[in-house]
């Protein structure tokens, strides 16, 4: 019983961490897109939303343990 929650527990930690990775992949492309954002702006955004998706994963994390 033990070792089959650790297994759910794993691919919960896959899954929530796969879908911020798309979304944040997303977002960056849809900057990079954007041609009227000067690059300084376009890469402080991307380190603003890898921030946030570095916190929203530690925080999901510890919400499943």
């Amino acid at each position: 019983m033990n070792s089959k929650k650790n297994v759910i527990k794993n691919n919960e930690n896959i899954t929530l961490k796969f879908k911020i990775k798309i979304n944040a992949m997303g977002i960056n492309a849809y900057i990079t897109n954007t041609s009227s954002v000067n690059a300084f702006k376009r890469t402080r955004t991307n380190m603003g939303i890898k921030r946030k998706a570095e916190r929203n994963a530690t925080f999901l994390n510890s919400e499943i343990e």
